[in-house]
């Protein structure tokens, strides 16, 4: 019999942050879901991204349209090759 580790809310929600990398450029969380959800510092969050070799930037509420602020964690290979189209030439489904 196996047992399962069940990812804790912390860790289900920094997901989107430890997923940034080759094949996924950036990722961000709002900073009240940092700290009073998860209840973890961005400052520690992003010692850990810079030690995996990514890049983060923490911007207040009043540089960034999220209420809270955000964190945000990038890979700057990553990120530079991506290609952006202008709003005209985007595909909407």
């Amino acid at each position: 019999m196996s047992i399962q580790h069940q990812p804790s809310e912390a860790e289900w929600l920094l997901r989107s942050l430890s997923k940034v990398g080759p094949n996924k450029p950036v990722g961000y969380l709002p900073l009240y879901t940092l700290t009073d959800v998860a209840q973890l510092a961005p400052e520690s969050i992003a010692a850990d991204a810079i030690a995996r070799g990514l890049a983060a930037v923490q911007f207040g509420p009043e540089e960034c349209c999220i209420q809270s602020g955000a964190l945000y964690i990038y890979d700057r290979v990553a990120l530079s090759t991506l290609r952006i189209r202008p709003a005209s030439a985007a595909l909407w489904c």
